[in-house]
């Protein structure tokens, strides 16, 4: 089938996040577009084996993502083929936290987990992979002129205290990075994960501790708290904003751009973060 500009752009951002739900596919390739008409479309790429749907999430919502077809046919590399039922909702929900960073600009370049455990096992093989720390995704960002990594958690649940201390733990042996950063959708989990930092002497490891809720990340990522050690701060406050990134669309090509300069390995025990060259 004759591939349309909209259809490549939508292989590539799906090339990019993995997976993207109708609405996000709506806004961000078919903006203005009646529903009925973008699902008419979708359906006729997955007719074509260039898209697979995928079910399962709470809200029913489709979900969508490359095949290996649709990576050929755009010559595109497919980042990831099966994705977890057990773990859909929590994935979705990352996805979201990405673009949300991307098109406002806090994230300068982001790495997610199925890239880290890549990166780990070509360095470390399968013997190095064991009781490595091992984040949902690396972001990195901007401080004062200087780039840094914030390892980022998305907690949809309360876990128990043991596992927690654990985790924690193990960032705190392991950790070389700027900041450890939970997100959560209810302020009780985040306060769990905070007083076992706590307990743990998590201040004294050198790592920064941010909390924030995810659904107030969603919405406004600049005006959003970055809670913890106090006094809280506001992201857009604390971190610069890179203002040439502005739609999803425009993160994609960026990224691509990105994934072609030098990779400099910052951090022995995790992902590799973007330099500039200069």
């Amino acid at each position: 089938m004759k591939l349309t500009p909209r259809d490549l752009r939508l292989l590539n951002l799906l090339a990019n996040y993995g997976m993207l739900s109708t609405k996000q596919i709506e806004k961000f390739v078919f903006r203005s577009i009646a529903t009925t008409t973008v699902l008419r479309r979708l359906r006729v790429l997955e007719r074509a084996n260039l898209l697979k749907r995928i079910t399962g999430l709470e809200s029913h919502e489709l979900l969508w993502m490359l095949t290996a077809e649709g990576g050929r046919t755009a010559r595109i590399t497919v980042p990831k083929s099966k994705w977890s039922k057990n773990m859909l909702e929590h994935d979705h929900k990352l996805v979201g936290l990405r673009i949300a960073l991307e098109v406002s600009g806090i994230s300068h370049s982001w790495t997610p987990e199925h890239e880290i455990r890549s990166f780990i096992f070509k360095k470390h093989g399968l013997k190095g992979m064991k009781n490595r720390i091992v984040p949902d995704a690396f972001m990195g960002i901007e401080v004062n002129g200087f780039k840094h990594s914030v390892a980022i958690e998305l907690e949809l649940t309360l876990k128990n205290k043991t596992k927690i201390r654990k985790t924690l733990s193990r960032y705190m042996e392991k950790g070389k990075f700027h900041a450890l950063w939970y997100v959560a959708p209810k302020k009780s989990i985040l306060d769990s994960v905070w007083r076992q930092w706590l307990a743990l002497g998590g201040p004294q490891s050198g790592i920064i501790f941010y909390a924030s809720l995810l659904p107030e990340v969603i919405e406004s990522p600049l005006k959003v708290r970055l809670m913890g050690t106090k006094p809280h701060r506001i992201i857009g406050d604390t971190w610069t904003q890179n203002s040439v990134l502005k739609t999803a669309q425009e993160v994609s090509r960026q990224n691509e751009t990105e994934s072609k300069k030098q990779i400099e390995i910052t951090m022995d025990y995790h992902a590799p973060f973007l330099q500039e060259t200069g």
